[in-house]
């Protein structure tokens, strides 16, 4: 009901028209239907690096549904297919428990996860991948321990599409490995760890098989490809201005702890207490050692590898879902307990949700620039830290300006996203300039260095997209 009732709340973002457009590449080329294309997805040549090294089998098939590149539709879509991972949640944690009314609050601790729930209109890379990884880790849960043709075909499925959406999903097998290993009462013998690897590497070949159909670039030459598909994982090209603390920094010289304090901030206060007390569960529930194991393993490649971050934990949105899970583990584990003090943890919690639901109703339809009370909110954040990185609210502000512009003239527009997010909404006529002091209309979202360029645009008439009184994108024009 709410996919239906909000989908055309929601902006283009500022990746959605490059990635919808090469999904619709990637579906014809899988069709065969263009000698081109056949190409450019496996030789990375005359610019077609973009094509070739990026998988966006997902992008494809919202293409293959839809039938054309519409934003609208493409973010129903989204949002449908995010119940995925609650109907995942609640079939992981009725396993678990054994109990409806239990299972229940895995997919509402779900919705309530702003940074999670916030992203998924149009957020089409991080978030399906954040599904898949939960998927490939619940079938861990339920058919890990099966090793019939049937059972290791599905989990070669979920590996592969997992891996296939970004090249850290490789770590679910090394995260299988060690749950098989050490989710066991006793010592593990030299024949059982062969039969492991064994079944380990059959897994291994169906997920390879899959990502060979969705990034034909690999598949030509795999060796040299998958380590060239690592060093770009590491290394992507990506060095622009991020706002922490009040600061810019270059996204390659962002400070150790940028993705811990991002995950302190943005985590609504219950579930970081709740997660983090689920360590005592380690020794009694299978489950939470799955779900630790998945974090330990993520966090572990994360230091060593050391990748290229920005905006936030958006490139980590996969470990939220696990560790709401273990936060409902804990959750569970007080509703069972007689501890003096539990009627006042669950009135506390039962605050928080109502804080949350608050904070949902006033940043509609921009959920993902929710901070929690360290910070305090949104408006605890401004300057300091991102804010609107994905320009949703682009839309909102393009609107706004078609009551107000004079429809006779030609604006010389200054436009900080992609100009698809104004083409899309604009009923103005306009001409797109790239030096500030030609332009008679400037329309600028908040990130990175974006604020220096709208204070620059010196101008009377103004107005801003808000949320708590923030601005998330300034519009600004001369007569």
């Amino acid at each position: 009901m709410y996919s239906l009732l909000s989908f055309k709340s929601f902006g283009i973002t500022n990746d959605e028209p490059e990635d919808y457009l090469l999904g619709s590449f990637l579906y014809t080329k899988l069709r065969a239907d263009d000698p081109v294309l056949e190409r450019s997805f496996v030789i990375a040549a005359d610019g077609a690096i973009n094509l070739a090294m990026y998988d966006r089998i997902y992008m494809a098939l919202q293409y293959a549904i839809a039938g054309e590149i519409n934003y609208d539709t493409y973010h129903l879509l989204n949002l449908l297919f995010f119940s995925i991972i609650l109907i995942a949640a609640y079939e992981l944690l009725l396993k678990e428990t054994g109990r409806t009314s239990l299972a229940t609050i895995g997919p509402i601790a779900l919705f309530l996860t702003p940074r999670l729930f916030g992203d998924i209109a149009a957020n089409h890379k991080d978030v399906p991948f954040a599904i898949s990884y939960f998927v490939s880790l619940v079938a861990i849960y339920l058919f890990g321990n099966k090793n019939s043709a049937k059972y290791l075909l599905i989990l070669g499925l979920f590996f592969g599409l997992t891996q296939s959406l970004r090249t850290v999903g490789y770590s679910i097998y090394l995260v299988y490995v060690l749950w098989l290993l050490f989710n066991r009462a006793t010592l593990v013998s030299f024949k059982k760890i062969f039969e492991i690897l064994a079944q380990v590497a059959v897994i291994f070949f169906i997920g390879l098989l899959i990502h060979f159909v969705t990034l034909p670039y690999l598949a030509t030459d795999p060796f040299s490809r998958f380590a060239e598909l690592l060093t770009n994982a590491k290394a992507f090209p990506w060095n622009n201005a991020v706002l922490y603390f009040g600061t810019q920094f270059l996204s390659t010289e962002l400070p150790w702890h940028y993705v811990p304090i991002w995950f302190l901030i943005t985590t609504p206060i219950l579930f970081l207490v709740y997660g983090l007390l689920s360590v005592k569960l380690i020794s009694k529930s299978k489950l939470a050692r799955l779900l630790w194991l998945s974090l330990f393993v993520n966090s572990v490649l994360l230091v060593l590898s050391q990748p290229v971050l920005y905006d936030g934990v958006r490139h980590l949105l996969f470990l939220l879902p696990p560790f709401v899970l273990l936060a409902c583990l804990s959750f569970f584990a007080l509703l069972k307990s007689k501890w003096r003090w539990k009627k006042i943890a669950l009135s506390l919690t039962a605050l928080n949700v109502v804080l949350i639901l608050v904070q949902y109703s006033l940043l509609f339809p921009f959920h993902y620039t929710y901070f929690n009370e360290i910070v305090g909110y949104l408006p605890g954040a401004n300057n300091q830290f991102e804010l609107d990185y994905w320009g949703a609210s682009y839309k909102s502000a393009v609107e706004q300006f078609n009551q107000r512009a004079q429809f006779e003239k030609t604006y010389q527009l200054y436009f900080c996203g992609d100009p698809q997010q104004v083409k899309a909404y604009a009923r103005f006529k306009y001409e797109l300039v790239y030096e500030i002091n030609n332009a008679d209309l400037l329309i600028c979202h908040r990130r990175g260095n974006n604020q220096t360029t709208i204070d620059t645009f010196d101008s009377k008439n103004q107005f801003a997209i808000k949320r708590l009184g923030v601005p998330l994108t300034t519009v600004k024009w001369t007569p």
